[in-house]
């Protein structure tokens, strides 16, 4: 894994005038930079200038093959992952699926709604867009509650999504289990017995198939079985 940091200092952030208490130094350097890209600066008073100055940090990661095995050989290693990293990890496995894949906001802090990442299908004839939140815990011992499902499932009933995924690196309180099977069309769960199998590449077996029940009724006597075995290439 490799971690990029790079600091900006410009066009960002809060609104700082003169009457602000800034030191002389601030003063004299934002002095030099408005002269840089002003020729006119000598005709303008410290007291005519605002600026905007901030201090962003952007993280990138690179979510390659080696970090991918380690975490396989290394079961514990999930848990000394950051949230940003473990969506991250998220966005990879959806790339991988075949899945389009943009984060929201580009971190976990950030308000997104509940939303942490949106995947839609590429090259298929019926479009399909997830709506994708992430639940990153530090322990295996934590578990995912209802309040997520909640969340999750009100945003997917007012934004335009198809199914609404919430992926946990623990697993779920039954609580949530059960908010979640009474809304199968459009809300998924997936804990980390499924991001393992991500992992080594499995992403469709019969267990993908929970939510689908094993028969349906189309009409008043009109039965169908649904079949649930992974079709052999």
């Amino acid at each position: 894994m490799e971690k990029v940091k790079h600091i900006c200092k410009q066009c960002v952030g809060f609104q700082a005038s003169v009457e602000q208490e800034i030191s002389e130094n601030t003063k004299d350097w934002l002095k030099r930079q408005w002269a840089q890209n002003r020729q006119d600066y000598r005709q303008l008073s410290f007291a005519d200038l605002s600026f905007n100055i901030a201090q962003t940090q952007v993280y990138v990661f690179n979510i390659s093959s080696q970090f991918i095995r380690n975490l396989i050989t290394s079961p514990e290693e999930m848990y000394k992952l950051t949230p940003v990293m473990f969506e991250e990890l998220i966005c990879e496995r959806l790339s991988a699926m075949g899945f389009g894949v943009q984060q929201v906001g580009g971190h976990t802090y950030h308000k997104d709604g509940g939303i942490d990442v949106v995947a839609w299908t590429k090259l298929h004839e019926f479009p399909f867009l997830m709506a994708i939140q992430a639940k990153y815990h530090h322990s295996p011992m934590v578990k995912t509650g209802p309040q997520s499902v909640r969340d999750l499932l009100g945003t997917v009933k007012t934004l335009p999504f198809h199914v609404g995924v919430l992926v946990t690196n623990t697993t779920f309180r039954p609580d949530a289990a059960w908010m979640a099977k009474q809304q199968p069309t459009i809300i998924r769960l997936r804990d980390i017995q499924d991001i393992r199998r991500w992992l080594v590449n499995d992403f469709l077996d019969e267990y993908d198939w929970r939510e689908v029940p094993a028969e349906i009724q189309v009409c008043p006597g009109v039965t169908i079985k649904i079949p649930k075995t992974k079709v052999k290439s």
